[in-house]
């Protein structure tokens, strides 16, 4: 590959066009070091036709049980021409980052990437439909390997590394504490399995699965080191028959020769590598950077080639006829053409910060993966697929709709051992005025009705007492009785007043635990009979009715008819 410091084979005036076009991306770049590449993956402490036609498809019941379904698709993704390919955007703008791609044939393609509220992105195209599968995790996935049709590892945050095959979906044990990501993994068999990783930026590990149970492998004690006397995080790995590669932080590369120890390899750049990948000719590139791309020859020989006009770069691969392809920031795709590194220009706007992974299907078909994958956002994920002529192009995979998460009641459960039943329901009140408007005055109204209805309930269990509001009730039972009216009151006023208000539908769910916690059943709304729920319900119902019309227009949201704007 003909690369020098001196002689970039990409024309300058199409880098700064791009690096030019925003504000928003001259600053993504330079604010690039200073991630700590926190959320790429790569190091960061975020814990610290007929041809192209396709639909999604539940999960088949042989190899997919576990999966979720997803709609079906409805259209094409647009497309374009270039180099060759056709190129087309067959996911854009997922809830989640997609951070790995990998397969084994142009219709058995795994994508992987971070969670959005269904769980982390497991997505499969079987050459007709896209299927997402569920992951027996919740957390990010960072990267996908695929060592067979029938055997798929994947590795992410809490030390994470799955195992699918059509049987099942599962999580392996690792060494791992709670803080470590497997931000890569790839195996040579299914007893030689590598995950290598850190805690955030540092802690770098590699860790080997022998069929049996997970080694950490012992590291190179000259590894350089971080500010704070730590070790850089490790973020990919890669081998073939006899050697392992591994590159991380700090320009670390590490390297195994026929199963012996790991040993560094020296580079002249500490920039942080965040792929590796080599071709069956025996050829090993690594990429990375910073606010400057760069791509490293590790063999057969080991050269730092620097690309000046270049921005930042994460994946790496090689296809059909030993060439190298690249991806980056700003949806920078690279390909490798009579020795020199040319961008391919898809025609297509790609949105996000980066691609992160590329990989090339043994048809020849281009696909690379990424989204806002550089900041700690994680989402806006894309795929970006390159059709050889003749080769079905993915369908259009839409993304899934938000799901409304369920309003829950978030402040501290009431103390029942020590608080009286109007202490309850009081406090009740007040937690929704927190969530409510400042509305003083008709806050203290409702404070002043609630404290009726309580006394109102209690006076009906004692002889000597009358109800100020609504009086003539006479209690049956004991004081478990009398508090589950006190509660059927009180809940009917607070129901009432606050039910429209600001953060109502939060003020509803604490009403109902409460009121479950103190054994009511909130939903019992009848007002015939003797039983305490319904003397309770007549009760609340009664205060209700009496303040209807006192002069603050509840029934008409508390405002002053005879109020004039002044402008």
């Amino acid at each position: 590959m003909r690369m020098s410091p001196g002689s970039s084979p990409l024309p300058l005036p199409w880098f700064r066009g791009r690096l030019l076009s925003g504000q928003t991306r001259l600053l993504l770049l330079l604010l690039v070091p200073f991630f700590g590449f926190a959320a790429s993956g790569c190091g960061g402490d975020a814990a610290e036709e007929e041809e192209s036609r396709g639909s999604v498809s539940t999960a088949s019941s042989h190899a997919r049980s576990g999966s979720s379904s997803a709609s079906e698709a409805t259209q094409e993704p647009s497309t374009a021409v270039a180099s060759g390919l056709q190129w087309s955007l067959p996911i854009s703008d997922w809830p989640a980052g997609l951070l790995s791609v990998s397969g084994t044939a142009p219709d058995d393609v795994w994508v992987a990437g971070a969670a959005d509220a269904q769980g982390p992105a497991v997505l499969h195209w079987d050459g007709v439909a896209w299927e997402r599968l569920e992951a027996p995790v919740p957390h990010n996935l960072w990267w996908v390997h695929a060592l067979s049709p029938d055997e798929v590892f994947f590795g992410g945050e809490q030390g994470t590394v799955l195992r699918w095959t059509p049987e099942r979906f599962e999580r392996l044990r690792t060494p791992a504490l709670a803080r470590h990501t497997v931000f890569g993994v790839w195996a040579r068999a299914s007893d030689d399995v590598y995950a290598v990783g850190g805690i955030g930026s540092r802690g770098g590990f590699v860790w080997h699965h022998d069929g049996d149970q997970w080694h950490e492998l012992a590291l190179p004690p000259d590894l350089p080191r971080l500010h704070h006397g730590d070790r850089p995080a490790l973020f990919k790995v890669w081998g073939d028959a006899d050697d392992l590669w591994v590159v991380g932080g700090l320009g670390v590369v590490l390297r195994s020769r026929g199963g012996g120890p790991l040993e560094r390899v020296a580079i002249d750049s500490e920039d942080t590598l965040f792929t590796v990948t080599g071709s069956g000719a025996g050829r090993v590139l690594a990429v990375g950077g910073g606010v400057e791309g760069r791509v490293l020859s590790l063999a057969p020989t080991a050269a730092n080639l620097s690309i000046p006009a270049l921005p930042l770069l994460q994946g790496v691969t090689f296809g059909l006829q030993e060439e190298a392809w690249v991806s980056g920031a700003f949806g920078t795709i690279l390909r490798e053409e009579a020795g020199d590194l040319v961008p391919v220009a898809p025609g297509l706007e790609v949105p996000g910060e980066s691609l992160h992974a590329i990989w090339v299907d043994p048809a020849g078909g281009v696909w690379s993966v990424g989204g806002n994958v550089i900041s700690a956002a994680l989402d806006r994920g894309v795929l970006v697929h390159g059709a050889p002529s003749g080769v079905r192009a993915p369908a259009l995979l839409e993304a899934p709709e938000p799901e409304a998460e369920p309003v829950q009641c978030t402040t501290p459960r009431p103390d029942l051992g020590a608080w009286s039943v109007a202490r309850i329901w009081n406090e009740e009140a007040l937690g929704a005025i927190r969530r409510a408007l400042p509305e003083p005055t008709v806050h203290a109204r409702n404070l002043y009705h609630v404290s009726l209805a309580l006394h109102d309930a209690w006076a009906a269990w004692e002889p000597e007492r009358e109800g100020l509001i609504h009086a003539g009730e006479i209690g049956a039972g004991g004081a478990s009785d009398r508090r589950a009216a006190m509660s059927h009151a009180a809940l009917r006023v607070l129901e009432h007043r606050y039910r429209q208000r600001t953060g109502g539908e939060a003020s509803m769910r604490c009403f109902e635990r409460t009121a479950t916690l103190l054994g009511v059943d909130p939903d019992e709304r009848r007002m015939e009979g003797d039983d305490a729920p319904a003397i309770g319900n007549r009760i609340g119902a009664a205060v209700i009715e009496a303040f209807a019309r006192d002069g603050a227009n509840e029934h008409i949201d508390y405002k002053d008819p005879t109020y004039r704007f002044g402008n």
